[in-house]
């Protein structure tokens, strides 16, 4: 039920029914949230249009941000948006290459 609910609240963020801060606000408390079952967001950006991948990755950003602040509390870390996103997704892919 929860991953249902977390891929409606993306539907409705793509469509702009929902803001980038709304969306992610509502996804992350359902990712924590999901005890009953393993609850995550995973999309295949690949054959989009680029609007919708820069608008995905602007809602992965936001995400990793929820997390961020979660993991590190009191800490100041500034919202992360889509290049910040895809900059950490670079390097990490970057990283696993030379191992």
């Amino acid at each position: 039920m929860t991953q249902e609910l977390i891929g409606e609240l993306y539907r409705r963020y793509m469509r702009g029914e929902l803001t980038l801060d709304h969306a992610a606000e509502q996804i992350f408390a359902l990712i924590r949230g999901g005890r009953d079952d393993v609850a995550g967001l995973s999309v295949a950006t690949s054959d989009m249009a680029t609007g919708d991948q820069e608008r995905t990755f602007a809602l992965f950003g936001r995400l990793k941000w929820h997390a961020l602040r979660e993991a590190l509390p009191g800490a100041y870390i500034p919202p992360m948006g889509a290049q910040e996103f895809l900059a950490d997704l670079d390097e990490l892919e970057k990283g696993n290459d030379t191992e």
